[in-house]
């Protein structure tokens, strides 16, 4: 199994967030539960190099070790200042972050009505962030966390980590206040996030949760 391993590894390097697990299954010709062990078992013998490796749904892919994420952002920095995220973004990222798992409905609620469809889109296509499970309830609505890659840029290994992690989590903060928090070190974006709109009366179960296969730049 570690010369499979290898070759996963191997095959995640090139293949880059385009890589399922049910692809690796059919190639090795194994289980899908046997390439997500294999996969977490390479996560884990990697957990103190600079590499690590996420499992997003049904995709496997290669990103930084968050233990390194600091000195990344600022190798980076030295030569170019990338464009943040945009506000939207930022806030509903912070949300997320300090209240996960959470649904869109209830971000939505937190923002005030503002939907926040475009941007959750646009944060799984950075994998700023991932589903996590469902909700039970009403339409099971899909229920979102943030990624290591997230807490890489923010020189984080857990959401525990983040400042007043517990005082936010459990108290009653508004929308400024939390996303103030992570303000002072935003994650690069590539292209900002779609415009918001208002919608009062947003229905989380009411709003449909897949989203499109191919990605959208």
């Amino acid at each position: 199994m570690d010369n499979i391993k290898n070759k996963i590894e191997a095959i995640l390097l090139l293949g880059g967030d385009e890589v399922k697990i049910s692809d690796l299954a059919k190639f090795f010709a194994l289980s899908e539960k046997e390439i997500t062990d294999l996969a977490r078992e390479l996560r884990f013998e990697r957990r103190n190099t600079g590499i690590s490796l996420e499992i997003a749904g049904e995709n496997i892919f290669l990103t930084t070790n968050p233990l390194y994420g600091e000195d990344v952002t600022k190798y980076f920095e030295r030569g170019f200042t990338p464009r943040k995220l945009s506000a939207a973004a930022m806030e509903t990222l912070s949300i997320i972050a300090y209240k996960q798992p959470i649904t869109k409905g209830e971000i939505s609620n937190i923002r005030k009505g503002m939907t926040v469809d475009g941007v959750i889109f646009s944060l799984l296509e950075k994998k700023f962030i991932r589903v996590c499970g469902v909700k039970k309830g009403p339409g099971r609505p899909k229920l979102y966390e943030v990624t290591d890659k997230f807490l890489g840029y923010l020189g984080v290994n857990a959401v525990e980590d983040l400042p007043n992690y517990q005082e936010i989590k459990t108290g009653a903060y508004n929308i400024a206040d939390i996303s103030a928090i992570l303000r002072e070190n935003p994650p690069p974006e590539e292209e900002p996030a779609p415009p918001e709109t208002k919608d009062i009366l947003y229905d989380d179960e009411a709003v449909p949760e897949e989203l499109p296969e191919e990605s959208v730049d």
